[in-house]
């Protein structure tokens, strides 16, 4: 690292925050670059400047939309190539996309890998050599129709060159007169508009005043560097993406992939920017370099890359969708790891098994990150269906709301056009009822339609669960002519316990003769009997009386309470007192909504 740290040129190159030119920009916008390194560097520098520079030319044009060529002109080129700089393969492959090389260099017998030899012979469509003797004579006749002694004896500014015809064919090497340098002759032109050499240095040092920048001092960058903290005024950047965000990369080229229906599961990258753009919410991807970049951090086992025609098309492997469905986990050790959803594997497999059909419907699903709170398996929309811009004004929205209600009446219903909450149900149908009654009553408090998976053998407990009578209770209850509810936690209030002593939970039955609601703890106490559920809702405020004197309530006298006519139940504080008789309720509520 002492030739990266101690070099002047290098060391400013890779401290640089904002770099003043873009090469994408270069390349998309067709401009003139002309790059000039420092004479004084060394071998091992300029290997480390120029073959990465190349490298993010010939990746821009890949991504680049321009299909104009775009030519890449490298002089002395042989003083920074090694065979690992892997420039054979460019020269293979570069012709494709539209990137010509112009490689120019002065002892190609020497200097050179073999493998890049070897792909200059074979890729190299137009060859021009000037004089040379020696081993390089040998060399470079062989890759024409002459004899080594002509070079040898080939006069100044002189050169031959080799082309291919109008038929694809290699001409024979002909003798080619160049033009000598301006500088020698403009002496002899003695034409007046010609600059002098003073005025030539006068316009360099005119144009470095209008747009060179004054070099940053040695202390300035390492005030400004990421190795020696946060520049003050600015937030910390991340430089890296993070095993989630990878699994944001992957799903974002599956999903695409879905979307188009392709039979191999490849998609040309141009069409994947603006969701990665979408799932990427605070990584910059705004540009194809950085789409580039962003793929950087995967590697084929997650994502493959294919040449089609000269554009780039990228596939989700396997290994790229376990990463979407693990969270990341599987591209990380496990002390960096994320939540992933609870239920054992199981339970992550029906949701990867119900992730394409549920795309295929047209829902956008998204697996989510747990963070360990009360969250749902994962969560639905209808943006890709909708198809509705930003800036779509309420009129538009009204009308293509009116056109997808008649064009999608099932996924209409399903989705109540509104946010979905999914729940992958392994077995909690036949087992926790008051699981699954409290993920409902989750999704209703936070205004969002529920979707249940479940397999086929499960589905009709989960059905029995959330349809039937009775909801969200114990199927094996004694004593008769009595039905418990599901409680998932103690009733509580603002997280304060409301028993005290011996009763450790609050159990809600059912009189099936009567038909009142009754309020009892675990020692059979009874605490409040409702003849309806209605006149147990907090919103009549009998409930909220109770549950608002904890410290009498647990040895009270049992409290009866007369009917009353509110028709609406809270929601909210349900979910707060975690009682399955209001939850139960909002499986009542929402019972049309689960039938369609």
């Amino acid at each position: 690292m002492d030739n990266v740290v101690h070099n002047a040129t290098l060391r400013t190159m890779l401290s640089t925050r904002e770099p003043t030119i873009r090469i994408q920009d270069i390349v998309d916008d067709g401009k003139i670059a002309v790059l000039r390194l420092d004479p004084s560097l060394g071998e091992t520098e300029k290997n480390f400047i120029t073959t990465p520079l190349v490298r993010r030319f010939y990746n821009a044009k890949k991504m680049s939309e321009n299909e104009d060529p775009f030519f890449c002109v490298w002089d002395e080129f042989d003083k920074a190539v090694t065979r690992e700089s892997n420039v054979d393969e460019m020269l293979s492959e570069a012709g494709g996309y539209g990137l010509w090389f112009v490689l120019a260099c002065q002892a190609p017998s020497y200097q050179l890998p073999e493998s890049l030899t070897n792909a200059v012979e074979s890729q190299i469509e137009t060859f021009v050599s000037f004089g040379t003797s020696g081993q390089d004579a040998k060399y470079i006749a062989g890759q024409h129709t002459i004899d080594d002694s002509d070079l040898s004896n080939l006069s100044r500014y002189s050169m031959y060159m080799r082309t291919h015809d109008d038929n694809d064919d290699f001409t024979h090497s002909y003798r080619v007169n160049t033009f000598p340098p301006v500088r020698e002759v403009r002496s002899e032109v003695g034409n007046a508009n010609l600059m002098s050499d003073t005025d030539v240095i006068d316009l360099k040092r005119r144009s470095v005043e209008r747009y060179g920048e004054i070099p940053e001092t040695a202390e300035e960058i390492k005030d400004e560097s990421h190795f020696f903290g946060t520049p003050s005024g600015q937030e910390a950047e991340s430089t890296t993406l993070t095993p989630w965000q990878q699994s944001r990369v992957c799903k974002a080229i599956y999903d695409e992939a879905l979307r188009q229906g392709t039979d191999d599961g490849f998609v040309f990258l141009n069409d994947v920017t603006e969701r990665l753009d979408d799932y990427l919410h605070d990584v910059d991807v705004s540009t194809p370099s950085k789409v580039s970049s962003a793929l950087d951090y995967l590697s084929a086992r997650e994502i493959e890359r294919e040449d089609r025609g000269g554009k780039l098309y990228v596939r989700c492997t396997e290994q790229g969708k376990q990463a979407i469905f693990s969270g990341g986990n599987s591209l990380t050790d496990d002390d960096e790891s994320v939540q992933e959803n609870n239920g054992g594997e199981g339970h992550k497999q029906l949701l990867r098994d119900a992730y394409d059909p549920l795309m295929d419907t047209g829902l956008l699903v998204d697996i989510l990150q747990q963070d360990g709170s009360d969250m749902p398996d994962a969560t639905a929309n209808l943006d890709d269906a909708l198809q509705l811009d930003d800036s779509a004004s309420a009129r538009e929205i009204a009308n293509r709301v009116d056109e997808f209600e008649d064009e999608e009446p099932v996924l209409t219903q399903l989705t109540d056009l509104n946010n979905v909450s999914i729940e992958a149900e392994k077995a909690t149908g036949s087992t926790k009822q008051g699981q699954t009654i409290k993920n409902l009553a989750s999704a209703v408090n936070d205004g969002e339609q529920c979707l249940f998976i479940a397999r086929e053998s499960i589905a009709p407990n989960v059905w029995k669960a959330l349809a039937e009578e009775p909801l969200g209770a114990h199927e094996n209850h004694k004593p008769d002519g009595e039905t418990r509810f599901y409680n998932l936690h103690p009733l509580s209030i603002d997280d304060e316990q409301i028993y005290r002593d011996s009763a450790r939970e609050d159990v809600w039955v059912r009189n099936e003769r009567t038909g009142e609601y009754i309020l009892r703890d675990s020692s059979g106490e009874e605490h409040a009997c409702f003849p309806t559920w209605r006149a147990s809702s907090p919103t009549t405020g009998t409930l909220r009386s109770i549950l608002e004197r904890p410290r009498t309530f647990g040895r009270s006298k049992p409290r009866s309470f007369p009917s009353t006519s509110s028709t609406t139940a809270s929601y909210r504080i349900a979910a707060t007192a975690g009682t399955s008789l209001l939850c139960h309720l909002m499986a009542t509520r929402s019972k049309s909504t689960l039938t369609a």
